[in-house]
């Protein structure tokens, strides 16, 4: 996440290191830990199909975090330097709520251009979020396989992008107004 209007494009090797500290965000590992805990419990065959009880959950939080890992490492590092793609949210921070709600949410699909700098299609993350989704077909039990719940995986990864767009957008006016913090 970026403040900065002029904020320069990232070199490949940043963009590898954004990576990197996006697969042991303290955040992200908690999303993945509740999403397992609350999206992939089944009472018939327990958490993603690997079973109930604590190994159940392990199993399918690996595989969560797995998910995440292949879907940053090709939708945050690699497509975008192949696509010259900055795969950074960029805060609006100014105007209306419904504005700023709509922004968050419209940069799942769009992201700044590294050589135009402009808005564009943001087709390396959901090209990653995609290979994710597919790839997960060779992990999960066969009983959690299929092009319906790859497409599951796929939408549960869009939203909690918007999510996380939406506590970037909005967590600076959050953090002003009830703690009384500012950077």
């Amino acid at each position: 996440m970026e403040y900065g209007k002029n904020v320069p494009p990232l070199t490949p090797r940043e963009k590898f290191s954004e990576f990197l500290e996006s697969t042991y965000d303290p955040l992200g590992l908690s999303f993945s830990a509740g999403e397992t805990l609350v999206l992939e419990h089944s009472p018939t065959d327990g958490f993603c199909g690997y079973g109930h009880g604590i190994g159940g959950y392990a199993e399918c939080y690996g595989a969560a975090r797995l998910d995440a890992n292949v879907s940053g490492f090709f939708g945050d590092f690699l497509f975008p330097v192949w696509m010259h793609q900055d795969p950074r949210y960029f805060r609006l921070g100014r105007g209306s709520i419904g504005l700023r709600i709509l922004y968050a949410i419209s940069r799942v699909f769009a992201t700044r251009s590294d050589t135009t700098r402009h808005a564009v299609f943001d087709g390396s993350a959901l090209a990653g979020t995609a290979l994710a989704g597919v790839m997960s077909n060779l992990y999960y039990p066969q009983a959690d396989r299929g092009l319906g719940l790859t497409m599951s995986r796929i939408a549960i990864d869009l939203g909690g992008t918007a999510t996380f767009n939406l506590a970037a957008e909005f967590w600076e006016d959050i953090k002003t107004k009830l703690f009384h913090w500012k950077n």
